[in-house]
């Protein structure tokens, strides 16, 4: 019975087959960029037409990029994406890479926990023509697009496959259910992915972009984010800080909403992360939302993507929000020695 799986696990990743041809060389200077989260891609991709009106270089996927809970729903909803003309006709024009997050991972907020993880990797790795020559477990890995002085790392991380449990709430009325887990022993990203994350940060770069399925920043939030694990939380900033990475800014998504964080008390440099979710489904404004001091500006509710510009000439980046029409919503500017980017790094 085991084998007669596995052999139809294995029919249903080649009928997916790849969504992705196109990838842009590593000589490439990237000036804008698209990136967004939360997709049913039964409800339809419209919102790709906004997108592609803005002629972005490239498109981030931050996570539930599809909504399945079984291995077969998640190939067949794979297909559904795939089959979507809007999708089709963006993403054959325009280079996607993509991280997940719980509803393409696994099932409700699970983390390494999940029994059908290896499959679940498998099938992602197949979807979004993950490099082949990277064998590893997980499906984090970093891209590099520019010269010298003009280069943009983007590092995908995986917070799903190594993540330990989540700590519940007591209380039964707190919007949200989780609580800090203080078990030093615990992790989100687990030991070869941080050695790795490392490595990665020592690079030279001017701006680094860091994908993470869930929020960064975000610490009076109840639902699921870094802070539910504050000393993975506090590794981040510190490895930020002892590999003197410059240029860091968080991209995230899972939330329906969409906003700009903000943390700079006893950190390295200004730390921002933009929000943006979700492409198909938000929650509405009388949705209740609890008061977050890290967020910078209102909250935006509605569909939306999130737009980054990078002025190399002038040294700033200018990282938007947008809604489904693709209107700004929310804008920041942030300059380059705000960032702490060294022009001299070699």
């Amino acid at each position: 019975m085991k084998r007669k799986n596995s052999i139809v696990f294995f029919f249903l990743v080649l009928l997916a087959g790849n969504l992705f041809a196109k990838e842009l060389p590593a000589n490439k200077t990237i000036t804008k960029l698209a990136f967004g989260s939360c997709q049913r891609p039964e409800k339809g991709l419209g919102i790709y037409k906004s997108i592609a009106k803005l002629r972005p270089q490239l498109m981030l996927l931050m996570g539930d990029n599809i909504y399945a809970q079984s291995i077969e729903d998640k190939t067949k909803m794979y297909q559904t994406l795939k089959d979507n003309p809007d999708f089709k006709k963006f993403s054959d024009k325009f280079p996607v890479y993509a991280i997940w997050d719980d509803n393409d991972y696994g099932t409700q907020d699970s983390g390494a926990e999940y029994p059908f993880r290896k499959e679940s990797e498998k099938l992602f790795k197949s979807t979004f023509n993950f490099p082949k020559d990277l064998e590893r477990d997980g499906i984090y890995q970093s891209l590099m697009f520019g010269g010298e002085g003009k280069r943009l790392q983007i590092i995908l991380l995986d917070t799903r496959s190594f993540r330990s449990l989540l700590k519940l709430s007591s209380a039964p009325l707190q919007i949200g259910s989780y609580v800090h887990n203080e078990d030093k022993n615990t992790t989100i990203l687990g030991e070869a992915q941080w050695k790795w994350l490392e490595g990665e940060l020592r690079k030279p770069a001017e701006i680094r972009l860091i994908l993470t399925g869930f929020q960064f920043l975000a610490v009076d939030f109840h639902f699921e984010g870094w802070i539910n694990f504050p000393h993975e939380r506090e590794r981040m900033f510190e490895l930020v800080k002892s590999t003197n990475a410059g240029g860091v800014i968080f991209l995230s998504g899972d939330r329906h909403m969409a906003m700009f964080l903000h943390e700079s008390k006893n950190r390295p440099y200004e730390i921002w992360e933009a929000t943006a979710s979700g492409l198909t489904h938000a929650l509405p404004d009388t949705a209740p939302i609890e008061a977050e001091r890290n967020v910078d500006g209102k909250i935006y509710f509605g569909l939306n993507f999130g737009f980054l510009n990078i002025d190399w000439k002038n040294k700033f980046v200018k990282l938007q929000l947008r809604s489904e029409k693709g209107k700004v919503v929310r804008e920041k500017k942030l300059t380059f020695k705000s960032l702490h980017v060294a022009p001299e790094i070699k």
